[in-house]
């Protein structure tokens, strides 16, 4: 049994430790609590910044937002974060203009990967020059060329030996050769299929394709 002053010190500690329970639930989103503890990602390799604060990636140094996050690599350098201000940054193939506010990935060179476009531009994929949407999300191989984005206006692209006209504003992927492997169809299709059979594919239609840039078909029960 517990004595008197024993239980006050032991409900001191619950209260106390409830205290800081809540307020890193606070600070910390809960998305980011499931990404490391999913991942076991250590916690030591996140800072949470209490105000806007200028930090350095592997080649420059950058003004991160305050009330966020920013992950470390090995070196003590800035991976990914929020930008505090619009500015232009590299991605190996491109000087790219990225948006205030927005996330920002960066290679351990200091490249980005990953980030949101603060205008419309016209951006190198491994088959050929695409023009992508401001406001969404881009990001890049190691190379530094665009491997998925929003279009910026309806798109021919191929898909192996298929030209296919892709939806503007859509989301797109894209694999190693530049091949789409991932898009929304902007007018009807006749494709080949993974089960041996040509469909025809609405206009507005989510399709994905295998390797082989066959449609990866499931028939609806």
């Amino acid at each position: 049994m517990l004595m008197p002053n024993a239980f006050k010190y032991t409900n001191f500690f619950s209260n106390l430790i409830d205290f800081y329970i809540k307020k890193s639930l606070y600070f910390m989103n809960l998305n980011l609590l499931l990404f490391l503890f999913s991942n076991q990602v250590s916690a030591q390799n996140y800072i949470y910044l209490s105000k806007d604060s200028i930090l350095w990636t592997a080649n420059a140094k950058i003004d991160f937002t305050g009330n966020s996050f920013v992950e470390l690599n090995n070196h003590q350098k800035v991976i990914y974060g929020f930008l505090h201000n619009q500015r232009y940054l590299w991605s190996k193939q491109h000087l790219v203009k990225f948006k205030a506010g927005s996330e920002i990935r960066f290679d351990n060179q200091g490249n980005v990967i990953m980030g949101v476009l603060a205008e419309n531009m016209n951006l190198r994929t491994t088959e050929g020059f695409v023009n992508f949407k401001e406001g969404k999300p881009v990001e890049f191989n190691s190379g530094g060329k665009v491997i998925s984005g929003y279009l910026l206006r309806n798109t021919f692209l191929n898909s192996g030996a298929n030209q296919i006209l892709f939806k503007e504003g859509t989301y797109i992927l894209f694999d190693e050769k530049g091949n789409v492997i991932e898009g929304i169809l902007a007018q009807k299709h006749h494709l080949e299929c993974t089960d041996g059979k040509s469909r025809n594919f609405k206009s507005g239609t989510f399709i994905k394709f295998n390797k082989d840039y066959q449609v990866i078909y499931t028939k609806s029960k």
